[in-house]
């Protein structure tokens, strides 16, 4: 799921519905393996997630951030924050991204930490 994920080919602001569809149900999918094996879906997302967060192709990070928020309901709570926690204001800083498709990725991918993970948000001193 995470090499399809991975093969985006589209241009920003030039959607097509096949390649979209791919995206969105690999997405879709690894969310529902996450839900279903819980934190051992974290290891091979990091790793993926890892090589392709700072990537100069925007695609390669759009495919990271899309990643992560796929599995944010799957991980035990304290698995999931050992992970984000670190990580959580290269996250925000990428609201900066220069392509609109990723900031749209960190805009949803924050909403579902917001709505599982809401300690993170309002308690953690990174964040603040």
């Amino acid at each position: 799921m995470l090499q399809n994920i991975s093969k985006i080919t589209i241009e920003d602001g030039d959607e097509d519905d096949d390649e979209v569809g791919v995206q969105l149900s690999s997405g879709v999918c690894l969310q529902k393996i996450s839900l279903l094996i819980g934190s051992q879906v974290l290891a091979p997302v990091v790793a993926f997630v890892s090589s392709n967060i700072t990537s100069t192709d925007w695609r390669a990070r759009y495919a990271a951030v899309l990643s992560l928020g796929a599995i944010v309901e799957g991980p035990d709570k304290p698995s999931f924050n050992q992970i984000l926690v670190p990580s959580i204001n290269q996250l925000i800083s990428m609201y900066g991204d220069p392509s609109i498709k990723v900031r749209q990725a960190i805009s949803w991918m924050m909403s579902k930490v917001c709505e599982h993970h809401a300690d993170i948000m309002t308690q953690s001193p990174e964040i603040t």
